[in-house]
């Protein structure tokens, strides 16, 4: 069975291709046609539309230039690749273009340009149609041809230009601009598209869907969770969730599942960017290799000099010289050398490092889980030890005299004794991104006190307290009780999710705070090694009932899986943040006494 039936599909919703059938009309996306279109059919000339790599511009471009083929008055060229080497270059290009024809041997650059001016005067003027050009890729544009196509737009009426120009490009575009003042001032419509937000990011992904289903209802492929993990890792992009999307859904089809959550889309994205690492470390072991190569050659030519030094010396011992090589001492030697270079050893100091070990999605107990069960995220490198057979296993070992134990001065015993241990570890977060230290504390805890610095300081002794953090950087983060943070007559609080993976419930946490949802984690000890974190809604009330009611506020999206909570400052928990406790005027109804106590929903 073919991947289209097995996930009731017609044709593959996430093409890498830019078909303009599968474009999502995001509000930006949607507005930016519509004065793109507008500025062309009113000849203002030229026109500006920046992005980062994988913005969604070249789907924007080809729907662009389907709708204005659609008018039969409008002649419409595209540019795909921009880059000439010189003025005269891109001159017989659109010599080509608008003539249909190439250029005749032996015209000069002005000729050229000529040719094109009277084609234009001809087409716009005498026939009346609308002359489009349209580049992508438009970041390829050197200054010379920037300034042919300044040129080009000095072609006019008394109140039209004759040449509509639209040019694509990425951001770096836009220091080209800055740099020619003279083109700027003629730009009609400059647009800068950003990422999609996590709603848009959602709908995108089901309108790809309905477009490619077979069935006009199609299923749910993705749990809330899932969307949410591709929008953070794809940053909003539209060509990265297109890609990460894909991913997701050949994993679905291996592991057997019928929607992609958190855990798989991670696992997809993890085979991605596994691919660029490879790369580098394969780039990284071919310099080692050089390095070592070039030092082994240059250790046997040392050694060879160094054997030949005796022979010489005994020489001229035979010739009755008594001579002393220049700057040395019979007293001075000579300090031991490293046989690799400082760059080799940096570049394998890491191997002896914890290896993070991947989800093993087949052996997941409860198929129906929306996360994998907590797995340790590094092992010990338990290598045992090569036995050696050196001349000591044949020489019986010269026992060394026992030396009295040496016991510690009675200050500095006093000393580590009063230094107090440090604090119980929450769990180790590694940043996806640079960060500050402050907005990370801001994140899990809700605040950045001085005493919550120092127990992370403790944690952490090589961590700098105002320097940005960088990406990849581990930190352990401490427990910071707030058990009083709900309050003794505000009992329940509504709890979204819950996992036992600190990172990951950290990531969903930054997630729905970007989302603009007023969120909070909390975490329960199940034994001495494991917790169980859960995000909470940043409110607590005095009644199940105006709990419930708030549950239900949510958006539809968060509201599956997501229940009310009882009394988790009775049983120990750590609560992380602080929570705004409701009035009075939000309770509805007593508090029950039969609610079920814990992280668990109430009865």
């Amino acid at each position: 069975m073919s991947y289209l039936n097995l996930l009731e599909l017609k044709e593959e919703p996430f093409s890498n291709s830019p078909d303009p059938e599968f474009f999502y009309e995001s509000p930006q996306h949607l507005d930016c046609l519509h004065r793109l279109e507008i500025s062309v059919r009113l000849m203002r000339g030229l026109n500006v539309v920046l992005g980062e790599v994988g913005a969604g511009k070249s789907t924007l471009c080809r729907l662009l230039l389907r709708n204005l083929n659609r008018d039969a008055n409008v002649c419409s060229h595209l540019l795909l690749d921009p880059q000439f080497a010189s003025a005269r270059a891109m001159l017989e290009v659109l010599y080509t273009m608008f003539l249909r024809e190439d250029p005749p041997a032996g015209l000069s650059e002005w000729q050229l340009k000529e040719a094109v001016k009277t084609q234009l005067f001809k087409t716009a003027v005498d026939d009346g149609k609308l002359v489009v050009l349209v580049i992508d890729e438009g970041q390829k544009i050197s200054h010379s041809s920037l300034e042919v196509l300044r040129e080009l737009l000095n072609y006019e009426t008394n109140n039209t230009k004759l040449l509509q120009i639209v040019i694509f490009a990425q951001t770096e575009f836009a220091e080209m601009i800055r740099r020619h003042p003279n083109v700027a001032d003629r730009i009609n419509e400059y647009t800068v598209l950003g990422p999609l937000s996590f709603w848009q990011t959602r709908a995108m992904i089901r309108h790809r869907m309905a477009k490619a289903c077979v069935t006009k209802h199609q299923p749910e492929r993705f749990t809330m969770l899932g969307y949410l993990a591709v929008h953070r890792l794809s940053g909003g992009h539209p060509r990265r969730i297109v890609r990460l999307c894909h991913k997701a859904m050949l994993g679905c089809i291996l592991r057997n599942k019928k929607k992609a959550g958190w855990a798989l889309v991670h696992a997809s994205n993890t085979d991605v960017t596994r691919l660029a690492r490879r790369s580098r470390l394969g780039l990284v072991g071919g310099l080692v290799a050089a390095s070592l190569m070039l030092t082994v050659a240059l250790v046997a030519g040392v050694m060879l000099i160094s054997d030949k030094a005796p022979l010489n010396a005994g020489a001229a011992g035979e010739a009755g010289e008594n001579r002393s090589t220049p700057h040395t001492t019979p007293t001075q030697q000579e300090e031991p050398r490293d046989l690799l270079p400082p760059a080799a050893y940096d570049s394998l100091a890491g191997h002896g490092d914890a290896i993070r070990m991947p989800v093993d999605f087949a052996a997941r107990p409860d198929e129906d889980a929306e996360f994998p069960p907590a797995v340790p995220s590094a092992v010990p490198s338990a290598v045992p030890p090569v036995k050696s057979l050196a001349a000591a296993e044949f020489i019986e070992p010269i026992q060394p005299a026992p030396q009295p134990e040496e016991t510690a001065p009675p200050v500095l015993a006093e000393l580590d004794a009063a230094t107090p241990p440090p604090p119980p570890a929450l769990g180790t977060y590694t940043l996806a991104k640079p960060v500050s230290l402050e907005a990370l504390l801001q994140l899990v805890y809700g605040e950045t006190g001085d005493e919550l610095r120092q127990r992370v300081q403790a944690l952490n002794p090589d961590l700098a307290q105002d320097a940005m953090l960088p990406a990849g950087a581990a930190v352990q983060l401490p427990e910071f009780s707030r058990g009083d943070a709900v309050g003794p007559n505000a009992a329940f609080v509504v709890q979204i999710t819950q996992d036992e993976s600190f990172q990951m419930m950290v990531d969903v946490l930054q997630g729905l705070k970007d989302q603009g949802l007023d969120v909070a984690l909390a975490a329960q000890r199940l034994d001495d090694s494991r917790k169980l974190f859960a995000i909470l809604e940043g409110h607590s009330f005095q009644t199940e009932q105006a709990a419930a009611h708030a549950l239900r506020t949510l958006p539809s999206l968060f509201q599956n899986g997501a229940k009310v909570v009882r009394d988790m400052h009775r049983k120990g928990e750590i609560t992380l943040a602080s929570f705004r406790k409701e009035t009075a005027a939000m309770d509805v109804a007593a508090t029950p006494r039969n609610a079920v106590e814990g992280i668990a929903p109430a009865q």
